[in-house]
């Protein structure tokens, strides 16, 4: 699939500072849905949360996040959206190609095809290792 340009009638274009900005709203959005869907704990109401912590405002009342606890609920949401993401790219430019057979194929179609799509450049350093390991 050729990349669109300026001079085709169907191809629909977006400002690179949309994505930009996107990118930016990106981690405090994790933060902020995280602290709005996090379950609420029933020890949450009768102790007194600490202070430089995140509130969770929960039906029986408010829990504390720890700043670590709260920061690896923001990794992990981070890290689904990238993953949902790389997946559509994934599906999206590899529609109309035949099933992967060898692993091989799949390697070689992310490094020359779709790592050239995403960022636009080749794969700096690739090595590779034929040694074959027997299992003892």
């Amino acid at each position: 699939m050729p990349p669109y340009n300026s001079t085709d009638p169907t191809a629909s274009f977006l400002n690179i500072s949309t994505l930009d900005f996107l990118l930016i709203e990106l981690v405090p959005l994790a933060y902020r849905v995280t602290n709005e869907l996090e379950p609420p704990s029933e020890e949450s109401s009768q102790e007194s949360p600490p202070t430089g912590d995140s509130t969770v405002a929960s039906h029986g009342g408010v829990r504390r996040l720890g700043e670590e606890e709260e920061r690896e609920a923001a990794a992990y949401r981070l890290d689904m959206v990238g993953y949902r993401v790389g997946q559509g790219i994934v599906e999206r430019f590899s529609r109309d190609r035949p099933k992967f057979n060898e692993t091989l194929d799949a390697i070689k179609f992310i490094c020359k095809d779709l790592w050239s799509l995403v960022f636009r450049k080749q794969v700096d350093n690739l090595k590779t290792n034929h040694r074959v390991r027997s299992q003892p």
